[in-house]
């Protein structure tokens, strides 16, 4: 439970890390783009020499920069996520609690998998229908 409340607190730093993540960009040395941590253009300024460019290289420059922009910070949240997965990956399994449930024991079909509280077991193979009634959901009686 240590390790999962040090992870919860893990979480939310990074989080908050997260949020304040921005990356800019400049193009043609006159187009800059910022985005935010959710790659949403946020701002674009143009520098005096954008005056050079045509309307579609101003467009195609203001393209590229947010593309490479969101990338970017795309990138640094994948940077600073990578130690929460690390630690994920090292924390225990529910299956190492409690060894009756494994994956095996829990899959459509399994001898364990769904129970009924009556004692029957309900492997999926009858969807659509209760014990005690007749047709599935496309029966008439519906």
């Amino acid at each position: 439970m240590d390790d999962y409340r040090a992870q919860m607190s893990q979480l939310n730093e990074v989080q908050q890390q997260r949020d304040q993540l921005t990356a800019k960009v400049t193009v043609r040395k006159c187009v800059t783009v910022t985005v935010n941590a959710d790659g949403q253009v946020i701002e674009t300024a143009f520098a005096s020499r954008v005056e050079d460019l045509s309307y579609s290289e101003i467009a195609k420059a203001v393209t590229e920069a947010a593309q490479q922009a969101a990338a970017e910070v795309m990138r640094k949240s994948m940077e600073l996520l990578a130690p929460l997965y690390e630690n994920n990956a090292q924390l225990p399994k529910l299956s190492d609690f409690l060894p009756e449930i494994d994956e095996a024991g829990m899959a459509p079909g399994s001898a364990s998998w769904g129970t009924a509280l009556n004692g029957d077991v309900v492997d999926g193979s009858d969807a659509g229908t209760r014990p005690g009634r007749s047709g599935g959901v496309t029966d008439s009686s519906w």
